[in-house]
């Protein structure tokens, strides 16, 4: 039910959430045309068990559609849809009731299912927002502020694992040292925020 991410090689998740909504109003029809015929099979008691299956059926598949309230609302309303007419087609005194029991309990699903869809875009957002502030984190770790290239301790770690990988592949490597000529005397002339932005403008040529 989730779709996410948009990248080149991934297609649209608008699309597999309509693919997701077909299919479920698709799976919601078969169930419905089941239940009309499974409810003319038998007496009133045979209608009573079917009716509760059905309703078990229907509660069952919130906990696979509750990622998305539309999913949700597609598998159920052609499928409810068809056993409320099956049962007012009836024409009882015992049928009426039922059919306004049943969609009673139509709406308490309908309505947990979409309470279920608000958390489940809390918990996801929640998540989401982590992530972003991990990431956050992470780079600052990484990353010297001044010039926004990685400092000391991750250059170390990211030698270590490019001689490693040369080991195991086999394969040479090689590191360059760069040295900005007569950067003392910018950075003595002109201050530390000559210097600074001497440095920010080398880090940029860089990336």
């Amino acid at each position: 039910c989730l779709a996410f991410r948009r990248a080149s090689s991934i297609p649209d998740p608008q699309a597999w959430v309509g693919r997701l909504q077909v299919g479920a109003g698709a799976t919601g029809l078969l169930w419905g045309i089941g239940a009309t015929v499974f409810l003319g099979l038998g007496d009133l008691p045979y209608q009573l068990f079917t009716v509760l299956v059905l309703s078990g059926v229907a509660a069952g598949a919130m906990t696979s559609y509750g990622a998305m309230w539309r999913g949700y609302i597609a598998f159920l309303a052609p499928f409810q849809a068809l056993v409320e007419l099956r049962l007012i087609f009836e024409h009882t005194p015992l049928h009426y009731p039922l059919a306004v029991i049943n969609l009673l309990f139509v709406g308490v699903v309908l309505y947990s299912a979409f309470k279920t869809d608000r958390a489940f875009g809390k918990v996801l957002a929640i998540t989401a927002e982590n992530a972003k502030l991990t990431r956050a984190l992470q780079y600052q770790a990484t990353h010297d502020p001044l010039v926004d290239l990685v400092n000391r301790r991750e250059l170390n770690t990211r030698l270590i694992d490019v001689a490693d990988g040369a080991v195991i592949g086999k394969h040479s490597c090689a590191l360059i040292f760069i040295d900005l000529d007569r950067f003392k005397e910018v950075n003595d002339q002109g201050g530390h925020a000559a210097g600074d932005e001497a440095l920010r403008r080398v880090s940029l040529i860089l990336k």
